[in-house]
C-alpha cells in the first residue's frame, strides 16, 4: 500500500474544509432557525425580572393595570414615550422619587423600556428596582421602537 503524498494530505483537508463551509452556509440560509455565526451578547435577566413583547404591553397599558417606566435620557424621553409612561432615566446610584416610589409600589406590575433590544438601561434599570426591593418588574425589551412602529399611543414632552 503506497503511503499518501503531503498534497494528497493537503487536498483532502482542503475538501473537508470545503464541504464543511458549504453545508454551514446552506444550512444557515435554510428558513429559521437561522444559526447565528456571531450572537450579540446578551446579559442574563436579573431574578425575577420577566420579558414581554408588544402585544403583552400593549394589553397592559389598555387595562391600565401596570405602570410604564421609560429608562432612557430625559431628552429622549421627552421627544417621545410610551403614553402614561414615566421617566426614571438609568444612572447609576439611581433612586426614584417619593411620587414615582409611590406608584411603582401600588401598581400591579412595571414595566420598564427604552431604546430597543441592544439598549441595556432598561435592563439595568430593572436589576437596580429589584435590589431596592421593587416587585412585580417586566422589561419590555423591544422598546419604544416598536412601540412608535406598531402605532400604539405615544405623547411628547414632560407629561406622562
Amino acid at each position: 500500500m503506497r503511503r499518501p503524498s503531503v498534497g494528497d494530505v493537503l487536498l483532502g483537508a482542503l475538501a473537508i474544509v470545503l464541504l464543511g463551509t458549504t453545508i454551514g452556509v446552506v444550512r444557515n440560509e435554510l428558513p429559521r432557525p437561522r444559526l447565528l455565526l456571531m450572537a450579540p451578547f446578551r446579559p442574563p435577566l436579573p431574578a425575577g425580572v420577566a420579558v414581554i413583547g408588544t402585544a403583552e404591553a400593549a394589553r397592559y397599558l389598555s387595562t391600565g393595570r401596570a405602570l410604564f417606566v421609560d429608562a432612557r435620557e430625559i431628552e429622549r424621553y421627552r421627544a417621545g414615550h410610551i403614553i402614561s409612561a414615566v421617566s426614571l432615566p438609568f444612572e447609576e446610584g439611581v433612586v426614584p422619587g417619593a411620587a414615582v416610589a409611590t406608584l411603582m409600589r401600588r401598581a400591579p406590575a412595571v414595566i420598564i423600556y427604552c431604546d430597543g433590544p441592544e439598549c441595556r438601561a432598561s435592563q439595568r434599570l430593572a436589576e437596580r428596582l429589584r435590589d431596592l426591593g421593587y416587585g412585580r418588574l417586566r422589561l419590555y425589551e423591544e422598546g419604544y421602537p416598536a412601540w412608535e412602529a406598531g402605532v400604539y399611543p405615544t405623547r411628547s414632552g414632560d407629561a406622562p
